[in-house]
C-alpha cells in the first residue's frame, strides 16, 4: 500500500498511520520503503522523522470499543506519542522534534518498566498511561499520570486479577480526567480497582538507571 499526499507519493510500502482528528491533513505513518516511522504536516509542507524504524502508530480505539478516547494526538495538537506496541512510549513535540521517554518517569530497583499511553489529559499536558510492575503477565497494572513538563508521575490506583492470569486489562471506561486530575473508579465487574499504599506501590517516581530501549520495529528490506 502506498501513501500519496497531493499527488506526491511519500510511502512506497505503507505499514500504518494515524491522522490527527482534529486537522486532518496531519499524518503520522511508517512504512518500509523509506523505511521509518514519519510525520507529515500537509499544511505547512514539513516532514518529521519519529522513528529509524516502522513503527505502529494507529490509535488504540481503532482496535477495540473498549478503547473509546485513546489517541496518540494530544488535543492542542502539539504532542503525538508512539512506541505503544513495544510497552515503550515516547511522547515527540512536533513542533520542536524533542521526545520525552515516558519510561523515564518511574523505575523499579533502576529498571525501566513496561507501560502504555492510553488517555491524554484535556489540556495536553499530562498523559494516563499502564504501568505493569512484572510485565504482562503480573495480575496488578498501575493507573498513573504523567506530566511532561517538568516529567513527574503520580500513582492514581491498581487494578488486581483476583484470577491472577494478569490478562484483566484497564480502558477508559475505568478512569476519567476531572478538574486537571486523573480518576479512577472504585470497582470492575470483572476485578477490582484498588488504591494502594505508597509503600506498596513496587516502583518509585526516580529514572530508571537502565537505559534507554531502542525504537525496533518491522525489518526494512
Amino acid at each position: 500500500m502506498s501513501l500519496v499526499y497531493q499527488r506526491r507519493t511519500l510511502a512506497g510500502r505503507l505499514t500504518d498511520w494515524t491522522v490527527d482528528p482534529r486537522r486532518p491533513d496531519r499524518i503520522a505513518y511508517a512504512s518500509t520503503a523509506p523505511c521509518g516511522t514519519f510525520f507529515l504536516d500537509g499544511a505547512g509542507q514539513r516532514r518529521l522523522v519519529l522513528a529509524p524504524a516502522p513503527i505502529i502508530v494507529h490509535a488504540a480505539e481503532d482496535d477495540s470499543p473498549e478503547f473509546a478516547g485513546s489517541t496518540p494526538w494530544s488535543p492542542d495538537g502539539r504532542h503525538v506519542w508512539i512506541g505503544n506496541d513495544i510497552a515503550n512510549p515516547i511522547v515527540v513535540d512536533l513542533d520542536r522534534g524533542e521526545r520525552i521517554d515516558l519510561t523515564d518517569a518511574l523505575s523499579a530497583a533502576g529498571h525501566r518498566l513496561p507501560m502504555t499511553a492510553l488517555l491524554w489529559s484535556p489540556d495536553g499536558d499530562q498523559v494516563a498511561v499502564i504501568v505493569q510492575p512484572a510485565g504482562y503477565n503480573d495480575p496488578d497494572r498501575d493507573l498513573v499520570a504523567i506530566t511532561l513538563a517538568p516529567l513527574r508521575v503520580s500513582y492514581i490506583a491498581t487494578m488486581t486479577d483476583t484470577v491472577g492470569h494478569g490478562l484483566l486489562l484497564w480502558t477508559t471506561a475505568d478512569f476519567l480526567w476531572r478538574d486537571g486530575r486523573l480518576v479512577s473508579a472504585s470497582q470492575r465487574r470483572r476485578g477490582s480497582i484498588v488504591v494502594k499504599p505508597l509503600g506498596q506501590v513496587r516502583w518509585t517516581p526516580t529514572r530508571p538507571s537502565a537505559p534507554p530501549v531502542p525504537l525496533e520495529g518491522a525489518p526494512c528490506p
